[in-house]
């Protein structure tokens, strides 16, 4: 269980297995070295309700700092917005899981959405997720294939 607005450092932005980390970062311009503070704000089950809350929070500047908010997923990358870019190659999912990406019909970036333990799971996440009119999702196991057609 996450307790909120305990201080984070850099290597405590990866969520926990299984979870999604939004995290509350500032960035001090005071401060000489540029250093940003990080405040735990939630881990949530679910990527699609911590992004939801995350596009709830607003950025904003305090005072001095500059307030912005992240979602991290348990390998600490950034998954907010779609999720973190990766190449054709990384399509692949980790052993003994299914990867749900995004691409933009537009361009040719793809997005890291989730790593998931379950097929199922994986292609209904997939079939149901909705980030705009020419965004188109896939599932991937762990050899590659895709499970379901890039729409």
């Amino acid at each position: 269980m996450s307790v909120p607005n305990v201080r984070l450092s850099a290597d405590q932005l990866k969520a926990p297995a299984g979870k999604f980390r939004i995290v509350q970062t500032r960035k001090r311009h005071t401060a000489p070295d540029g250093k940003k503070e990080y405040l735990l704000i939630g881990d949530m089950d679910d990527r699609r309700h911590a992004v939801r809350h995350w596009q709830g929070l607003r950025r904003e500047r305090v005072g001095q700092a500059i307030i912005a908010y992240r979602v991290f997923d348990d390998q600490g990358r950034v998954v907010d917005a779609l999720g973190v870019h990766i190449t054709q190659k990384e399509r692949i999912a980790p052993a003994g899981k299914f990867r749900v990406i995004a691409a933009d019909a537009h361009s040719t970036v793809i997005w890291l959405v989730s790593d998931l333990d379950d097929k199922e799971k994986a292609i209904e996440y997939a079939k149901e997720a909705y980030e705009g009119p020419y965004t188109g999702f896939q599932v991937h196991d762990d050899t590659g294939a895709a499970l379901i057609p890039l729409d």
